[in-house]
């Protein structure tokens, strides 16, 4: 049995409503210099846990909807960084687009029986960026950022979070427009 699998089996005669899809590694490397174990390890951390579990709790999740009528949720956590792209962890970014796209995917196919957000929240207090530690104190806490999220749940299908994360996000976009619209020369902006 995978690893999905049991955790989905252990769950079984709970009646879950809520799948929360937050799990990342950002390791930093020169892509055509990482070894493809870090690449792969990426995909299978920042990936493969939110397509199984998904695939694997929705038939639950539809089910709950169409015996009891009760809605459920699912929130994906991807990253403001789905929109552009960190030179030195292009993995991570792909990855969390991926996210972005596979959400935006099932909350159309899923509108009015499960409630699907993506979640993209940028720099946040978390353990992600051990290096992030000194300057922690000014990002908004991982507790807030859930909390921004769980609030979003079933008014949008797509949040970066308050307003910090909102500024982040667009900023992210812009930079990302910014240098596409320059020319293949400088898609990979050194932020």
């Amino acid at each position: 049995m995978s690893f999905y699998q049991e955790i989905h089996r252990l769950c079984n005669g709970l009646d879950v409503s809520l799948l929360i899809n937050n799990v990342g590694i950002m390791p930093f490397g020169n892509f055509c210099q990482t070894p493809c174990e870090q690449e792969t390890g990426v995909i299978d951390v920042n990936v493969m846990p939110f397509v199984m579990l998904s695939r694997l709790f929705l038939p639950q999740f539809l089910e709950r909807k169409a015996q009891k009528g009760k809605m459920s949720g699912i929130v994906n956590v991807s990253s403001a960084f789905q929109k552009g792209y960190l030179r030195m962890c292009i993995t991570y970014c792909a990855s969390k687009a991926f996210m972005a796209y596979l959400s935006g995917g099932m909350a159309f196919q899923l509108r009015g029986r499960v409630d699907v957000l993506d979640h993209a929240p940028s720099a946040t207090a978390s353990n992600l960026i051990p290096e992030a530690k000194p300057w922690a104190r000014f990002l908004t806490t991982a507790q807030d950022c859930a909390k921004q999220g769980l609030n979003a749940l079933g008014q949008a299908e797509f949040t970066a979070g308050g307003i910090f994360h909102d500024f982040q996000y667009r900023f992210c976009c812009f930079l990302n427009e910014f240098y596409l619209g320059l020319g293949s020369s400088v898609l990979t902006p050194v932020f």
